[in-house]
């Protein structure tokens, strides 16, 4: 209810209850203790109504030109988003198009290279903060700064909706990513789709010539976590499901939880 109607509805019950007789020698007024228990009743209502946050579940959010909606993991209460980033739609099935979703370099912003059909590039950045609109490929990184991934890790965490995730959300660490998954049942494609993520196997943008590769049998999901000189995902196939670390200038699904 709008804090509005509350302030109507409060008003209107103000008044009518402050218009009834107080005393309490007519056996058809309410007693002082009453009258006063009940408005308190109600003021808490109120009160309380006004106060309670609305279920994440039936919000919708959009962000970079997506709008999301959102699931609670049923295994630790967190909430996500419903799909990945730039994904059209919850997936139907583990190798539906439609919820793919976009293809990003480890640490990397919103910049245009997360399209699948971004234009691509052999030239290093030398800024993780403006490298431009083309994906990156030819070489063990995306940039020539930032060799420990601290700056693209802290990039990613990042919640006030200046990254790649929403407001109030982030790019889950491994362990984030590994409690909702591998550890509750995830072994597989299937699996990772049955989970109440909705996993697909969208595949990967490989950094060597910038084609999508293993589209329709392989998923790939970016964690923000540093991992040596890579990085670490999640990784899933019609036979296993396990986490490993990967090179950052490969295109990986990114889902993001909320802080």
């Amino acid at each position: 209810m709008s804090t509005f109607k509350h302030k109507i509805l409060t008003l209107l019950l103000l008044l009518c209850f402050s218009s009834l007789p107080l005393s309490a020698k007519n056996d058809h007024n309410l007693t002082d203790a009453q009258l006063n228990a009940f408005l308190g009743i109600i003021t808490n209502f109120i009160l309380s109504d006004e106060a309670a946050p609305v279920s994440p579940d039936v919000q919708d959010i959009t962000h970079n030109g997506t709008t999301y909606g959102f699931v609670t993991s049923p295994y630790t209460g967190k909430v996500w988003l419903d799909r990945n980033l730039g994904a059209a739609r919850v997936c139907e099935q583990f190798d539906d198009s439609a919820c793919y979703g976009d293809y990003y370099q480890w640490g990397r912003n919103f910049d245009g290279h997360e399209d699948s059909m971004s234009a691509t590039i052999a030239t290093e950045a030398t800024d993780v903060n403006t490298a431009g609109s083309d994906f990156i490929t030819g070489n063990s990184d995306w940039a020539s700064v930032d060799a420990s991934g601290a700056t693209r890790a802290t990039n990613w965490s990042k919640t006030d909706g200046s990254s790649v995730c929403p407001v109030g959300y982030r790019v889950p660490s491994i362990t984030e990513l590994r409690a909702e998954t591998l550890d509750n049942g995830v072994t597989n494609r299937d699996t990772a789709f049955a989970n109440f993520l909705k996993l697909p196997s969208a595949g990967d943008r490989i950094n060597f010539n910038g084609s999508i590769h293993d589209v329709g049998y392989w998923g790939y999901v970016w964690s923000s976590s540093a991992s040596g000189s890579g990085a670490s995902y999640l990784f899933f196939d019609s036979d296993d499901a396990y986490w490993l670390s990967y090179p950052r200038p490969d295109g990986l699904s990114v889902r993001c939880l909320r802080d």
